[in-house]
């Protein structure tokens, strides 16, 4: 009874130590990831280096041990209970079987006693800076053959050459998801801000003259175009850039709302994914900001039913966006390009220019605002 607890006291504590470093595995998420270069240079170079057909980047999960790099064999895996990497990560020292025909740890192995004809192995662990084994870096024979402490050294530092690059992508992981953190936590506290002063604003509005009230709500509504820019990019799972057409879509719907149209006007927003950075996010929220209000407090009076559709597309290097309408128009002379009279279109032509893009109106039946600028504006 005793010796049965050993047993399970030892086998309890293997299983604890192989899920800890399963752990570290995943940690690394290498696992069932695409063929890669810069490992396959390196089992191809370590077999020509030892004169062995077969070399191999191993990495042994709970049930499997996978394969990052094969150079010589097909399989991508093998089961993990007969291979021998999985006795190699067991320690740190290299595992090394110079005829697999008479050694007692592989004799039964099926990769020996089988098809394959396994005779020679030597497995040097890919061992982290916190002291795991993920798998191995191993050289394989049809032939027996002896290892002499100088190869073992060499094949020591192949194994380096491998877990330089893992530690080296893994850092490299962990900076971006840092930096991705910080740019949330940017974007966070100027969606406060923004949230901030757009309180302020809605307040001063309540208790204002009717003049100053409308010139408070226009500020308002540039302000939350800004806001809804910054909740975009938060919340999204690619901070440095958003989807311009969902965020137009959000807007065109918000600006609406605040005019308070949205029982008898409605939205259209088309376009193919493109992505935009905050550089460009900026100054186009508040073009587009100044463009739909425009359209809010020209197009519908009097109660006209009516519908404002965005069309966004992408040729040539170059994002064309086009806001219409079916309203009754501005009453300006058809097709006036360039800036017009008012702060709200100078404010237009202003922002173009930063976007280094060209505007200009168009009047028929409805308005029509057509905007161009280049897929990655420079910056100024």
């Amino acid at each position: 009874m005793l010796t049965g607890n050993r047993v399970t006291s030892m086998e309890q504590w293997a299983l604890s130590e192989d899920a800890e470093r399963l752990a570290v595995v995943r940690r690394y998420h290498i696992l069932d990831t695409p063929p890669d270069g810069a490992f396959d240079r390196v089992t191809r170079l370590a077999a020509r280096h030892f004169k062995v057909p077969i070399c191999i980047v191993s990495i042994v999960d709970h049930d499997r041990i996978w394969f990052k790099s094969h150079h010589g064999v097909n399989a991508s895996e093998i089961p993990r209970s007969p291979g021998l990497c999985a006795s190699a990560i067991l320690d740190n020292k290299p595992w090394v079987v110079t005829d697999a025909k008479v050694d007692p740890r592989s004799l039964v192995n099926p990769l020996v006693a089988g098809d394959f004809g396994l005779r020679f192995y030597a497995g040097v662990p890919l061992h982290t800076h916190d002291g795991f084994n993920l798998g191995t870096l191993c050289i394989i024979d049809h032939a027996p053959r002896q290892i002499s402490e100088v190869e073992i050294a060499e094949l020591s530092d192949f194994a380096a050459i491998v877990m330089d690059e893992l530690e080296l992508r893994l850092a490299a992981k962990r900076s971006i998801a840092e930096k991705d953190l910080l740019f949330r936590e940017v974007h966070h506290r100027v969606r406060n801000n923004l949230q901030v002063v757009a309180s302020l604003l809605a307040v001063q509005s309540r208790s204002a003259p009717r003049d100053v009230r409308a010139h408070l709500d226009e500020s308002l509504r540039r302000v939350h175009a800004m806001g809804l820019l910054h909740e975009e990019f938060y919340k999204g799972r690619q901070v440095e850039t958003i989807d311009l057409t969902t965020y137009v879509g959000e807007l065109l719907i918000s600006i609406i709302g605040s005019f308070g149209l949205a029982n008898r006007v409605t939205t259209r927003v088309a376009g193919t994914p493109i992505r935009i950075g905050l550089d460009t996010g900026t100054p186009l929220a508040m073009l587009l900001a100044e463009v739909i209000s425009n359209a809010c407090k020209h197009a519908f009076p009097g109660g006209r039913k009516g519908e404002i559709t965005i069309i966004i597309a992408e040729r040539d290097g170059e994002v064309h966006l086009r806001v219409s309408d079916n309203g009754v128009g501005l009453g300006t002379k058809p097709e006036s390009p360039g800036p017009r009279s008012g702060m709200g279109h100078r404010l237009i032509a202003k922002f173009a220019e930063q976007l280094n893009g060209t505007a200009r109106h168009l009047e028929d039946e409805g308005t029509f605002f057509e905007l161009s600028f280049p897929r990655a504006p420079a910056k100024k």
